[in-house]
C-alpha cells in the first residue's frame, strides 16, 4: 500500500536533484548577474523539491517525525529563499543602476565604488 507513495517520493527527490544540479551548473557558467541569480533560484527550487520528496518517502515508510522535519525544512527554505533572493536582486539592481553593467567580468572593484551596497550584498 505504501509502495506507490514511496516511489513517487523517490521520483520527486530525483527530479529535484537533477534540477538543482542543472541549475547550479548553468549558474556557474553565467556572466550576467541577474541571470546568475535566476539560475541559482532554479537550483534552490530543486533543493526544495528534493526535501519535499524526502517528506513523501518518509511518510510512505511510516516515519512521520522525519517526514514532518523534511517538510518543515522545505517550507523554511522557501521562506528563507524568498527573503534573501529578493534582497540579492535588489543589490543587483543597485549595481546595475550605479554602473550600467550586468556583466560580472566587467564589474571588478565594486567594493570601492559601492561600499555599503557591497557590504549588504555580501
Amino acid at each position: 500500500l505504501g509502495e506507490p507513495a514511496w516511489w513517487s517520493g523517490v521520483a520527486v527527490i530525483l527530479i529535484g536533484g537533477v534540477t538543482a544540479v542543472l541549475g547550479i551548473l548553468h549558474a556557474l557558467m553565467e556572466k550576467d548577474l541577474k541571470r546568475l541569480l535566476a539560475y541559482s533560484t532554479i537550483e534552490n527550487i530543486g533543493v526544495i523539491f528534493a526535501s519535499l520528496g524526502l517528506a513523501l518517502a518518509f511518510k510512505a515508510n511510516a516515519m512521520p517525525s522525519a517526514a514532518a522535519l523534511a517538510f518543515t525544512a522545505a517550507l523554511f527554505h522557501v521562506l528563507n529563499h524568498s527573503f534573501f533572493k529578493s534582497l540579492l536582486f535588489f543589490g543587483a539592481g543597485a549595481v546595475l543602476s550605479a554602473t550600467g553593467e550586468r556583466d560580472m567580468e566587467k564589474l571588478g572593484g565594486l567594493i570601492h565604488r559601492l561600499p555599503v551596497t557591497s557590504f549588504v550584498f555580501l
